[in-house]
Parts: C-alpha cells; structure tokens; sequence
C-alpha cells in the first residue's frame, strides 16, 4: 500500500513540522514524534530501517527530506536549530539565571537548564551546583510557559535533599511571585514519598514503608559505614574491590590543565572532600578518605596509601 498516494496528507505533515521548528523552546524527538502520531504509518516508515526516500517520486521525496532528515537522531539540522535556540535562551534569561541564588549560574548550568532534551545526564562533583541547577530549571520551565507549577515534580533521594530544596524554592518564590498569592510552587518529594503516594491512589492501599526509607543522612552513612566494615573482614574479594574503589575511582581524576591559581587548588580539593585539619599551627587541607579514615595530602598520596 502506497501510504504517500495522498499529497494532501504529506502536505499537512510538513506544515505541521515547520510550525513545531518555528516555536520558540528547544526541539526534543518526542516532539516529532507527537507531530507524527497523527500520520502514524508515515512516522512508522520514516522511522524504518528499510525506508529509502530516494526512492520515492521527486515532488514527494523534496516535501519529506527536512521530516526525514530531522527525525535521525543524528540530525545535523535539527542540532543547529536547537544551538541558536540555546544562545537565544541564554541572552534572554540572563538576568533571571543570575538574580535567582546568591551566586550566578555558570554557563554549563545555564545551558543544562535551557536544554530540553528527552533524556539529560549530569556529571557533577559534589558542591558544583546541582541543587541549584534543578531549582533554575523548574523557574525556567515556568517563566518561558513551558509548564504551570503543578505540572513539576522536583524529586530528591533523601529527606535532607529535598527539605533544602522546598527551603530554597520557597525562597525564590517568594522573590519572584510574591505580588501573586494564587501561584503555587511546585513541590519537592523524595522519590520513596513519590512512590508511596502513586500505589496508594493506584491500589487504594499504602504500603508499609521500611524505616531506612525516612531515615536522616548521618544515620544511612552509619548503616553504609557497617555494612561495608563488615563485608572488608569476611570477603576478600570486596575489600580489595572497595580499596580499589576508594583509592582509584572515588574522586575525579586531576586534571592539571584546570588548575591556573592557589584559589582553582583549593577548590579542586574541596571537591574531592577535603577539610582543614590541624589544632595547632596552620592548618592544611587534608583528604580523609582512606580505608583507615588517614587523613593524607594529596589524591596521589591517597593511592599510594
């Protein structure tokens, strides 16, 4: 069956593509997608492996090259397009980015916070911003009318994170929509919260939810600490895995090249947990991360040890 016999419908496709490209937010696949599932056998052929547009005749094939082109996850036009999207995003949205927090979102923040992309991964060292980058995304999504607060879910892992996290929401609310009473904030949950609440509407029940699930983080870093204390004198095997683990690929590998100053020094070290030790004299940042909790000098000192 020739489904690309109707032109009318072909036409209508692309209209409906050029109009998603010229709004004005970032373009994810889902997006396509949701345009397509209207034609649903055209989606299902663009997206065969076998399907060959060179094949087709000219008037059709030159009506579906941009469609085909921008559904490839590879698409070189659709990454410009979202590129210039992004600099546009992050001209207009400066001034909101940096009066949100105490400190100015970096740039890498900024573009993870602009980007809307079906799946999105960040790599961060602890203290780089992550908080900060989620609470900027959800505003972000709210004022470019993205999505209305209730339609954002922040979720945290743990009680602590995300107690910090409605504290510091609540906070830029009240700065940025203080003269609107009826706007809510969206909320934080832990994802255990998330869950218990989702089977209790879904089933009608609410299952009974272990302790460790509510517990505070010293308490899950006491429970770890003995677990893995114990595991080190019965298994071999582990210890010399957690060892390796500890001393090797814990923290981030140095990368000189980034280190310019004393102050880029110091922050490196911090990020790999560093404290200041010493009653006496004056005092040096040390890492304890050691099998033992040694405080050692350097991430060079603490593989040799």
């Amino acid at each position: 069956v020739n489904i690309f016999s109707d032109k009318n419908n072909i036409k209508d496709i692309t209209n409906l593509v050029a109009d998603l490209l010229g709004q004005d937010k970032y373009i994810s696949q889902s997006d396509i997608r949701s345009c397509l599932r209207s034609y649903p056998k055209v989606g299902k052929s663009l997206s065969h492996p076998l399907f060959n547009l060179e094949k087709l005749p000219n008037n059709i094939k030159n009506e579906l090259a941009e469609l085909k082109e921008i559904t490839s996850k590879e698409s070189i036009a659709l990454k410009k397009r979202n590129d210039e999207f992004v600099k546009r995003a992050l001209i207009k949205y400066k001034n909101l980015f940096n009066k949100l927090e105490q400190y100015p979102l970096t740039e890498e923040q900024k573009k993870s916070v602009v980007i809307d992309e079906d799946r999105n991964l960040l790599i961060a060292a602890a203290g780089s911003g992550k908080s900060s980058t989620l609470i900027a995304k959800a505003i972000y999504l709210i004022e470019s009318g993205l999505a209305d607060p209730h339609e954002i879910i922040i979720l945290a892992y743990n009680k602590d994170a995300q107690e910090e996290l409605e504290d510091r929401i609540s906070e830029i609310w009240h700065k940025l929509y203080f003269s609107n009473k009826s706007m809510k904030p969206p909320k934080a949950i832990t994802f255990h919260a998330y869950g218990y609440d989702l089977i209790g509407k879904a089933t009608g029940k609410k299952p009974t939810v272990t302790k460790i699930a509510s517990t505070s983080k010293d308490s899950l870093s006491k429970l770890y600490n003995e677990m893995i204390t114990k595991l080190t004198r019965k298994d071999n095997e582990f210890l010399m895995s957690w060892f390796q683990y500890v001393a090797m690929f814990k923290q981030p590998r140095h990368n000189e090249n980034k280190i310019k100053n004393y102050e880029d020094y110091i922050k490196y070290f911090k990020q790999l947990g560093a404290k200041w030790k010493g009653e006496q004299g004056p005092k040096e940042l040390r890492i304890v991360s050691t099998i033992d909790n040694t405080a050692v000098k350097s991430l060079e000192e603490l593989r040799i040890y």
